[in-house]
């Protein structure tokens, strides 16, 4: 299972969902239309228990707190995947 908490108007989500059949739990921190509902990525204290990945594309003034953050919340083994600018 994966974990999306930025997941805006749901690109990253329908994707991993459509083509790839990925249970996807999407969320962000503003109501954009799309995903399970409304919630603050930062409030987050645990993942779901089937979920091992987080992956999104985050705001990238976040982008070092996204990552801290995520890594707090996964277990060993778990994966952290972000889509950043890389200038």
């Amino acid at each position: 299972m994966i974990y999306e908490p930025a997941c805006g108007n749901g690109c990253l989500s329908k994707i991993l969902q459509e083509k790839y059949g990925r249970k996807v739990y999407s969320f962000d921190i503003v109501d954009r239309g799309y995903g399970d509902g409304v919630k603050d990525f930062f409030q987050t204290k645990q993942l779901p228990k089937d979920c091992n990945c987080i992956l999104t594309n985050p705001p990238y003034s976040l982008a070092t707190e996204f990552i801290i953050h995520s890594l707090k919340l996964l277990q060993e083994g778990g994966l952290c995947i972000m889509f950043l600018k890389t200038t």
